[in-house]
């Protein structure tokens, strides 16, 4: 078997199992969401309903609302080494 013909077949082999990992896994497959910095917001999004009273008042000496907080969590960045449970 010659260079070209291994190379057909290897593309070929690739092509094919791209799509098929591409039907089981679907958008999960081109986007971070396992990512820890993502797997962190999408906890912040599903469990940031209110805010203790020191965060309230942290968050008015900002003149902010946790709604705004809320928003721009789609746009923060993650620290991973810096963040503690």
């Amino acid at each position: 078997m010659d260079l070209k013909r291994r190379l057909q077949l290897y593309l070929t082999g690739l092509i094919i199992g791209g799509v098929v990992a591409y039907f089981f896994y679907g958008d999960r497959l081109t986007n971070a969401a396992w990512t820890p910095e993502e797997k962190i917001k999408q906890r912040m999004r599903s469990t940031l309903l209110k805010s203790t009273p020191e965060a309230e008042q942290q968050l008015a000496a900002w003149s902010i609302q946790l709604s705004d907080v809320r928003a721009s969590i789609a746009e923060a960045s993650v620290h991973v080494r810096d963040t503690k449970r």
